[in-house]
């Protein structure tokens, strides 16, 4: 099952990447919930595929990039859980400011699809809260 969830988890982040937010919304349960921390921008709990589809694209549109925006570091899996280690980097489209950063997010699938997504903003935080060993 670990393997399956983790094509799973790679789909929905290609699909971001690739700015497919529709493939990325189809990997996600209706019910999604959507978990962020305090350091990202907006709400701090998203609940629904179309809502967390829309998070998504309206974060990802406050940037411009040359090339790909995000990609995928680290990544362990244990039983439902996947944790992507994940960097993402861009200049802010009004402030032209360059952004690089470092974060994580821990998906946990059930029935083959995504029912809860939990930013964090350090792998191993993100590994320990999932109790995945290093």
């Amino acid at each position: 099952m670990s393997q399956e969830n983790v094509e799973i988890a790679k789909r929905a982040l290609a699909a971001v990447r690739r700015g497919d937010y529709g493939e990325a919304g189809r990997c996600f349960h209706a019910d999604a919930e959507w978990h962020n921390t305090s350091a990202f921008p907006g709400q701090r709990i998203i609940v629904g595929t179309e809502a967390i589809v829309n998070f998504v694209q309206d974060l990802f549109a406050s940037f411009t990039t040359e090339g790909e925006r995000a990609e995928a570091e680290k990544l362990r899996a244990s039983g439902d859980r996947v944790v992507v280690g994940v960097h993402s980097w861009g200049l802010g489209k009004s402030s032209g400011v360059p952004v690089d950063v470092r974060w994580a997010i821990t998906f946990t699938l059930r029935d083959g699809k995504i029912a809860r997504a939990d930013v964090r903003g350090d792998y191993a935080e993100a590994l320990g809260a999932a109790g995945i060993e290093e």
